[in-house]
């Protein structure tokens, strides 16, 4: 099985972690001008507390109504404010998220000026509940300087200008070389280009130097479940449910660790907590509960999942196989 595009998703985990050391996820394509002649339309909006005070760096990202997919993704400015350029006019969902806070609305987008405002709660409110929505003592150590790298960094990977944005973590990890979101996000570059062995001495350094930091035991889990290291998977796991029990990627990358191990049952419940927590249905959770039903021979459910996995990610590089092994096991259901 090819998991590489659950990768792309890891780096959107904002459940736990504050708003100065979130990493935005890689972009998927966006509509744009050359791609579609009518993509002219804009849209606009604020986001602000429920108190009315604005929210900044809050990641707003442009879905698909119909299949969630995200079109495109900005970050709000100091003032709440935000805005996507050259749409074409139609159905979008926006979705902002900031901390463990999450806002959405419906909006349909017709030529120039057309605008939203969103509401959510403050993030002081979160962390005052008890959340994992603070920076650890370790990155409060953090020099300003590396800070404003990493987020540079930030936004040349929302750009996808991956050698730029490692360029920017060079600098940052020269002058704070355990800063945890650094080592993470170069790791996440890395495991992009399909180098999961070189990510690795990255998450293990990122997780020692910040135990509290809890994308980078998920990310790293990752990275051994890439390479087939189950075992080491759901180990450290394990140890980022107590940081991140509410983030799906962590279930996500347990149900596909479980799946190796051959724990077919327990891979189920684990990609059923994962599908119950994602704020979008994620295709690839299909394609793993579809191997996972496999190998329970229950070929029922397995054709449901594949049928599933395949109306959502129709071109994706896992649908060819998908289909394939739909055929063989409609076929072999059917004697």
């Amino acid at each position: 099985m090819n998991y590489r595009a659950a990768i792309y998703l890891l780096v959107i985990l904002f459940c736990f972690s504050a708003a100065a050391q979130r990493l935005p996820g890689l972009p998927q394509t966006s509509l744009s001008a050359a791609d579609n002649p009518i993509a002219s339309a804009s849209l606009s909006g604020s986001v602000r507390t429920v108190e009315g005070k604005a929210v900044s760096n809050a990641r707003v990202e442009l879905r698909s109504p119909g299949s969630g997919q995200v079109l495109n993704a900005t970050y709000t400015l100091p003032n709440g404010s935000f805005e996507f350029e050259q749409l074409a006019s139609g159905h979008y969902e926006v979705v902002v998220t900031s901390g463990v806070n999450e806002a959405r609305e419906q909006v349909e987008v017709f030529g120039m000026g057309t605008s939203v405002s969103l509401r959510m709660a403050a993030d002081s409110d979160q962390a005052a509940a008890g959340s994992q929505n603070t920076v650890s003592v370790a990155q409060m150590k953090v020099p300003r300087k590396a800070r404003s790298l990493y987020n540079k960094a930030q936004q040349h990977v929302d750009k996808n200008k991956l050698d730029d944005a490692s360029k920017e973590i060079q600098k940052a990890l020269e002058i704070a070389p355990t800063y945890a979101p650094a080592l993470t996000l170069r790791a996440l570059i890395a495991m992009q280009r399909g180098n999961a062995a070189a990510a690795v001495p990255d998450l293990e350094s990122a997780v020692k130097n910040d135990p509290t930091y809890g994308l980078g035991y998920i990310v790293l889990g990752s990275a051994y479940n890439m390479q087939t290291r189950y075992d080491d998977a759901i180990r450290i796991l394990s140890r980022a449910e107590a940081l991140a029990a509410s983030a799906w990627q962590l279930h996500f990358e347990l149900s596909k660790a479980l799946l190796g191990k051959g724990d077919y049952q327990k891979s189920l419940q684990q990609a059923a907590k994962a599908g119950d927590l994602a704020a979008a249905d994620y295709p690839p959770l299909h394609l793993v509960m579809a191997h996972a039903y496999l190998g329970l021979k229950d070929y029922s459910q397995a054709i449901t999942q594949l049928e599933q996995f395949i109306s959502r990610d129709p071109s994706g590089a896992d649908s060819v196989h998908a289909r394939q092994t739909l055929d063989q096991v409609r076929a072999f259901a059917a004697k």
